[in-house]
């Protein structure tokens, strides 16, 4: 019995499912940091990039925003320094 069907579509399955995880998990492009580069470009600037192990704090202060029907920097030197203290950055800003 010729098994070579079954083979090709075993290796076209996992071919499909490790395109699907890497759209997944690929690194995503941020719209607002191309506009915030483009502008630093214009002005001679060096560009920014996305650091995604602040994602955790972004997304807390999202829902914390949310929660409180607010928009604000309530507890921002609270947020900086467990940024700073996780990250080792020296400077952490909010916009």
């Amino acid at each position: 019995m010729d098994n070579t069907p079954i083979v090709v579509l075993a290796i076209f399955g996992l071919c499909l499912l490790a395109l699907a995880l890497w759209l997944i998990l690929r690194p995503k492009r941020s719209y607002q940091i191309t506009l915030v580069n483009d502008y630093r470009r214009r002005h001679r600037m060096r560009p920014v990039t996305a650091y995604h192990r602040l994602d955790g704090f972004a997304s807390a202060h999202s829902c914390y925003l949310a929660k409180h029907e607010t928009c604000n920097h309530d507890r921002f030197q609270d947020r900086a320094d467990r940024i700073i203290a996780v990250t080792g950055t020296r400077h952490v800003g909010e916009n």
